[in-house]
C-alpha cells in the first residue's frame, strides 16, 4: 500500500473514531467539526513524517506545525467538558476555555508562524537562540492581552459589559418596559436587586441600547466571552500582517528556504481570516443560533483550507523522501550560499500561467 493510501485510510479511521467520541454525553458537535478534527490529525502525522525526514531546523518548524495540529484533539475534548469530563466543577469550562481554547490555542499558532520567520530571517544563528527569540515575540503579544485571565480566569464574570448585561436582567422583565435612560439610572445607582448589589458605576444609556439584543441566554453568553474573542482577533490580524510580511519579503529577496515552505505559510495565511470570520460572527451575533450557522458555512471554507493544506505537506513529504530533496535540503544545511530558492510544481505552473516565455525545466540548482 502506498503512503498515500496509507494516510487515506488512517483519516478515515480517525474519523469514525472520532465519531464513536460521541457517543459519551457532549456539548454541540458538528460534522464539520468532526471533519475538521479529523484532517488535522492527518496533519500531525504528516508533520511528524516530514520532520523526521527533514534536517537541521526544518525539524524543528514541522515539529512546531505538528503541535499546532495535534492540538485540535485536546480543543475537541472540551466539547467533553461539563458533561462527560469534570461534571461536578462548576467552572471548569471557563478554566478549559480560557487555558486551553484561547492562550494555549493562540500561542501554539503564534509559535508555528514566528519560528518559521525568524528562522527564514535568522538562517545563520543557532536554534536555541530562534527559539529565545520566538518565544519572547509570542510571550510579547499573549501576555499583554490575556494576562488579567490567566491570572484570574474568575475575571470574565467581571468585565463591564457582562456586568451590566447580568444586572439589567436581574430588573422585572429584564428592563423591557424601561427606557435605556431610567434603565441605566437604576443601574447607575446600584438599585437593581439585592442578588447584584454591586459597587455603583455609572452607566451610559448608550450602554443599555447596546446591550439590549443580548438580553436573552444565548446573548450572555456571547457577551461572557466576547472580551476573548476580541483578543483573539487581534492575534489573528497580527498573524495575517505577519504572515503578509513574510509573503513579500520572500518575493522580494527569493532567498532560499526549505522547499514548499512558502507555500505552507501561504495557507496558514488563507486560514486565518476563516478564524476571524468565526470570532467576528460570535461577538457580532446577539443569538446562538445566529451564530451557529454562520459558523458551520465559515467551519466548511476551513475545512477547504485544510484539504489544501494537506496537498501542500504531502508534495513537502514526497520532496524530502526523493533522493533530490534530501540532496537539496543537506545542501540548503551545509551550504546555504550555494543553492537557489527550489522552485515547485507550483511556482512552474505560476510561471506557465502568468509568463509566455516557457520556463526552464530546471526547478532548482546548487
Amino acid at each position: 500500500m502506498s503512503r498515500e493510501l496509507k494516510y487515506l485510510a488512517g483519516f478515515f479511521i480517525i474519523l469514525a473514531a472520532l465519531r464513536l467520541c460521541l457517543l459519551f454525553p457532549h456539548g454541540e458537535i458538528g460534522l464539520e467539526s468532526l471533519i475538521s478534527v479529523a484532517l488535522q490529525l492527518l496533519l500531525f502525522a504528516m508533520c511528524i513524517d516530514i520532520g523526521v525526514h527533514s534536517y537541521d531546523t526544518q525539524r524543528h518548524v514541522y515539529l512546531l506545525f505538528a503541535l499546532f495540529f495535534i492540538f485540535s484533539l485536546v480543543l475537541f475534548s472540551g466539547g467533553f467538558v461539563g458533561t462527560a469530563l469534570f461534571r461536578e466543577s462548576t467552572y471548569a469550562g471557563v478554566y478549559f476555555h480560557v487555558y486551553a481554547n484561547k492562550v494555549g490555542l493562540n500561542f501554539l499558532f503564534l509559535m508555528a508562524v514566528v519560528f518559521p520567520i525568524v528562522d527564514y530571517f535568522m538562517s545563520r544563528r543557532h536554534v536555541l537562540i530562534k527559539y529565545v527569540v520566538s518565544l519572547s515575540a509570542v510571550g510579547l503579544i499573549i501576555l499583554p492581552l490575556f494576562w488579567s485571565f490567566l491570572a484570574s480566569p474568575m475575571q470574565l464574570y467581571h468585565e463591564p459589559e457582562y456586568a451590566t448585561l447580568y444586572k439589567m436582567l436581574q430588573l422585572p422583565g429584564a428592563g423591557a418596559a424601561m427606557p435605556d435612560h431610567e434603565v441605566a439610572q437604576r443601574l447607575s445607582s446600584g438599585t437593581s436587586t439585592p442578588a447584584t448589589n454591586t459597587d455603583a458605576a455609572h452607566i451610559d444609556e448608550t450602554e443599555i441600547a447596546a446591550l439590549r439584543p443580548y438580553a436573552n441566554e444565548g446573548g450572555v453568553t456571547i457577551i461572557f466571552w466576547k472580551p476573548l474573542m476580541v483578543r483573539s482577533m487581534v492575534i489573528q490580524c497580527f498573524i495575517v500582517l505577519l504572515l503578509a510580511f513574510f509573503l513579500v519579503s520572500n518575493y522580494v529577496t527569493n532567498k532560499p528556504h526549505g522547499a514548499y515552505l512558502d507555500k505552507i505559510l501561504f495557507l496558514f495565511f488563507l486560514l486565518c481570516p476563516f478564524e476571524i470570520v468565526h470570532l467576528f460572527a460570535f461577538i457580532s451575533s446577539t443569538t446562538q443560533t445566529a451564530y451557529q450557522s454562520v459558523f458551520a458555512v465559515a467551519q466548511y471554507a476551513t475545512v477547504v483550507c485544510l484539504l489544501m493544506m494537506v496537498y501542500a505537506f504531502d508534495l513537502r513529504l514526497r520532496f524530502v523522501l526523493s533522493a533530490t530533496g534530501k540532496y537539496y535540503e543537506e545542501a540548503l544545511t551545509t551550504s546555504p550560499s550555494k543553492v537557489t530558492r527550489w522552485k515547485d510544481e507550483i511556482d512552474t505552473l505560476i510561471l506557465k500561467v502568468f509568463v509566455r516565455k516557457k520556463p526552464d525545466r530546471q526547478l532548482g540548482h546548487l
